[in-house]
């Protein structure tokens, strides 16, 4: 019984560091599926002092009720874990923001740092 308990405290401990990664430190996360990818915001690999990840929601759909995602392509920007910025597709699967919005948001949030 004690090796059991010690292995699901262990795999539960991993799922949550490791499930987490997308959002350590400033991050900018895709959430998306193979039916959106031309939809997708095609330059947001561009964004600079960020990171960058791409999750794919029909490889990992407990994605979407931990992190509330309703439609894809979402566009979200986190600070160490806190979300910061989210920004869903239209009805049509489309995203109503540009490059230029979110590293404007990524920069805000670095100069709050100062």
């Amino acid at each position: 019984m004690k090796k059991f308990l010690i292995t699901l405290l262990f795999i539960l401990s991993f799922n949550m560091c490791f499930g987490q990664e997308y959002k350590d430190e400033l991050s900018v996360v895709c959430f998306t599926a193979s039916f959106v990818k031309d939809k997708e915001l095609k330059d947001w690999k561009k964004l600079s002092s960020v990171n960058k990840h791409t999750v794919d929601i029909e490889k990992n759909s407990a994605v979407m009720t931990t992190e509330n995602i309703s439609v894809v392509p979402t566009i979200i920007i986190y600070d160490n874990g806190v979300l910061v910025k989210k920004w869903e597709a239209n009805i049509l699967f489309e995203l109503d923001v540009d490059i230029k919005e979110i590293q404007r948001i990524i920069d805000e949030v670095i100069e709050s740092k100062f």
